[in-house]
């Protein structure tokens, strides 16, 4: 929770800091499922995405094959088209690191958040989507989400 005000560094008295966490939980019916999730989601702690940010979370396993993962919940709105050519860039195509066989594998845009909040960074929020995926599945994946992408764009959710 990096964007918190630091011990000693002046505080504008004037207003006030939050921090919020949303709490997903998964129940696997096949307990090689979840320890392939968990060791991905250890995996993910050291991936890089470039300018692609992960939200701070930290994860357990619970009773009956159910996986808690406690995520940093990120305020902000969905992606729009410009910004999803950033995800394309460094979650499909992995520019900054083109050997790396993982990848966070779910491109809806609504997994896709921009902060609402400068530096407005984009943070990918579908942490259990974080996969082994070849190239050509990433693009099956992704085309299929363009379609859903475009329909966003010309009908955009607004805040009421």
């Amino acid at each position: 929770y990096n964007r918190l005000s630091k011990p000693g560094q002046p505080r504008d008295t004037s207003r006030k800091e939050a921090r919020f966490t949303i709490i997903k939980e998964i129940e696997f019916y096949n307990d090689a499922k979840l320890k392939l999730t968990m060791k991905n989601l250890e995996r993910l702690y050291q991936d890089d995405f470039g300018p692609l940010k992960v939200p701070h979370f930290v994860f357990k396993r619970l009773e009956n094959n159910t996986l808690q993962m406690t995520c940093e919940y990120i305020k902000g709105r969905y992606v729009n088209k410009s910004e999803m050519e950033t995800v394309k860039q460094y979650a499909l195509l992995r520019v900054n690191d083109k050997q790396n066989p993982y990848t966070l594998a779910d491109f809806h845009p609504n997994n896709w958040i921009v902060e609402g909040v400068p530096p407005y960074d984009i943070y990918g929020i579908d942490l259990d989507s974080y996969i082994e995926c070849s190239m050509q599945e990433r693009w099956i994946r992704s085309n299929r989400n363009i379609q859903i992408q475009e329909e966003y764009q010309k009908n955009p959710v607004t805040t009421r």
